[in-house]
């Protein structure tokens, strides 16, 4: 990991322990890092299996609560870990139902597995 994307992700991680402490959710429980994001991602979509999508969001709300305060900040985090998956083939990404290449991720996104022979 670049130190760029580590120095990124550190600065959200450490925005979602304030926040979680300024709305009185302060727990024992530490901010998500790369690989918890990334094993609750391909978890959901394994739940949801190979022909269902994932709003990403989802992702953010399983790890930080539903409060937008909380899980907003995690948002530009899985959209990079998001691009490195599918660019290692693990997920797809899909925008208006259709595959795009994780360089030409713009916008709204949602996400599935690869499709299996």
């Amino acid at each position: 990991m670049g130190f760029e994307l580590e120095h990124d992700l550190f600065q959200v991680l450490a925005r979602c322990a304030d926040v979680r402490h300024q709305h009185g959710g302060m727990d024992s429980k530490p901010p998500p890092d790369r690989e918890a994001i990334t094993a609750a991602l391909l978890r959901l979509l394994a739940e949801r299996g190979p022909d269902k999508t994932l709003d990403p969001a989802e992702v953010a709300r399983a790890l930080a609560g539903p409060h937008p305060d909380g899980w907003g900040p995690l948002m530009q985090p899985i959209r990079r870990i998001v691009t490195d998956l599918a660019g290692a083939g693990r997920v797809i990404i899909l925008r208006k139902g259709k595959p795009v290449e994780p360089a030409d991720l713009k916008g709204v996104y949602r996400l599935r597995l690869p499709q299996r022979d």
